[in-house]
């Protein structure tokens, strides 16, 4: 959700940009309501704001954490719009800004270990669902960045999942399965998005390969998630330094 390294303002005036672009009824109410932000701005220590719209207004506040989003971002709140958890793609945490149980450590690389105090810089690199009629899992999809032979020249190799079950740890979450290899592909940099099934129940993950027509999807469904199925469309290249947004057409 965030982008480049910005100040608070510009971080403000990026969520009021976005929120206008944002498909309508993506998930209930509640559940997405709150966006987090972070910041590295020189000061000692972090910290960031909170955007909450649970009131149809946008509820602007300063929160201490120790997470810091620089890029790569994702966090999901109960129906009722209780931050569950938050992760910036290096580790997870829960509602009392601890790091969840089992949840540092992910997708690890050279890369990964490079950004620990910052987190990734994978825009769209990180996604939360919820499991289809289990409201206590969720999937956390997420990427890291492998350095290829020239510098500067980086690739996502593979798009991880992660399952996070919040009946564990006193209603705080723990991570059961982590660093799951879902595909191994040249993918593009970050742009994971997802969008409703027409079921009204599942939801379909896609993203892109790094090179051609190739779209990814992912269907999860109560069972699990099914896939990965195939479609050759669109651009016929897709230059490999370009940093991605993708988003669905609410109509």
């Amino acid at each position: 959700m965030l982008f480049h390294r910005v100040n608070l303002v510009s971080c403000i005036k990026i969520y009021f940009i976005s929120i206008l672009l944002m498909p309508c009824g993506s998930f209930s109410q509640g559940i997405s309501n709150l966006w987090l932000s972070g910041y590295s701005s020189g000061f000692s220590g972090f910290g960031g704001s909170n955007v909450n719209f649970i009131n149809q207004f946008a509820d602007t506040n300063y929160v201490y954490r120790e997470m810091n989003f620089l890029d790569c971002n994702a966090n999901i709140s109960d129906s009722l719009g209780n931050l569950l958890f938050y992760t910036n793609g290096i580790y997870i945490a829960n509602a009392n800004n601890d790091t969840m149980v089992n949840g540092s450590g992910l997708s690890p690389s050279a890369y990964t270990t490079q950004q620990l105090s910052e987190g990734l810089r994978v825009k769209q690199g990180n996604l939360i669902l919820p499991l289809p009629g289990n409201p206590a899992i969720y999937y956390l999809f997420h990427e890291t960045l492998l350095r290829y032979q020239y510098i500067g020249d980086y690739r996502v190799p593979e798009l991880d999942y992660s399952i996070i079950d919040m009946s564990l740890d006193s209603g705080r979450g723990a991570v059961t399965q982590k660093n799951v290899l879902l595909i191994s592909d040249t993918l593009t940099i970050g742009s994971i998005t997802a969008c409703k099934h027409a079921n009204g129940r599942d939801w379909w993950i896609v993203f892109h390969r790094a090179t051609g027509r190739r779209y990814y999807e992912y269907l999860l469904t109560p069972g699990g998630l099914q896939g990965p199925f195939v479609q050759d469309i669109g651009y016929s290249v897709i230059p490999r330094d370009w940093s991605w947004q993708a988003c669905f057409s609410p109509d």
